[in-house]
């Protein structure tokens, strides 16, 4: 060991110089330098990361502009149910209907051949309430009928009709349809009823 600290404090400046550039050269050709190709990787790899997030932010802007959007269409419908929900009887009964129909046939001058109730159908948030209806008389009748059953708001639809000219009158005609009425269901009581 005392030989290799006598060599050392023989040798002159420039060779100092020399062994410690050469020291110094090969730490950083070996430990640091490395024609900045990871230097230029790791640039890459954080400008896809930055492209990646940027992706993932317009996906998420239009997610959430969607959500808006899906918001203010479920508020306009939740104003639009209560406004139809509020408009529809909750009492109306199948007998009421059959009653209306007998009023809007004396005032529309027809002559009902046949009234029957059919079954109920339970919807979300309505009952249906149809009844079967034959009726003659004139075409300006019938539709005078049709016109009244269908502007009453507790029935407002005539479905599934047919309308046929008299085998023995020429001048009658045969109503055969469907008189719809609509109750609104009391959420409320069908909630407990659950």
């Amino acid at each position: 060991m005392n030989q290799l600290l006598n060599q050392i404090i023989s040798l002159t400046m420039q060779k100092v110089l020399f062994f410690g550039l050469v020291l110094a050269g090969s730490y950083f050709f070996f430990f640091t330098y490395d024609n900045y190709n990871n230097l230029h990787a790791r640039e890459h790899a954080v400008l896809q990361e930055i492209a990646r997030e940027k992706e993932i932010q317009k996906d998420t802007d239009s997610t959430l502009k969607k959500e808006l959007e899906v918001k203010d269409s479920v508020a306009a419908l939740s104003q639009q149910f209560e406004k139809i929900a509020k408009s529809l009887p909750t009492v109306l009964t199948q007998s009421d209907i059959m009653a209306f129909i007998d009023i809007f046939s004396k005032e529309s001058a027809v002559k009902v051949t046949l009234k029957s109730p059919l079954p109920s159908t339970k919807m979300e948030v309505i009952e249906v309430l149809p009844v079967t209806v034959h009726l003659k008389g004139t075409y300006f009748e019938i539709g005078r009928f049709i016109q009244r059953v269908s502007v009453f708001e507790p029935i407002t639809r005539v479905s599934d009709y047919r309308i046929v000219r008299d085998a023995i009158n020429s001048g009658v005609y045969n109503f055969e349809g469907k008189i719809l009425g609509y109750r609104s269901l009391d959420l409320k009581q069908e909630e407990v009823k659950k």
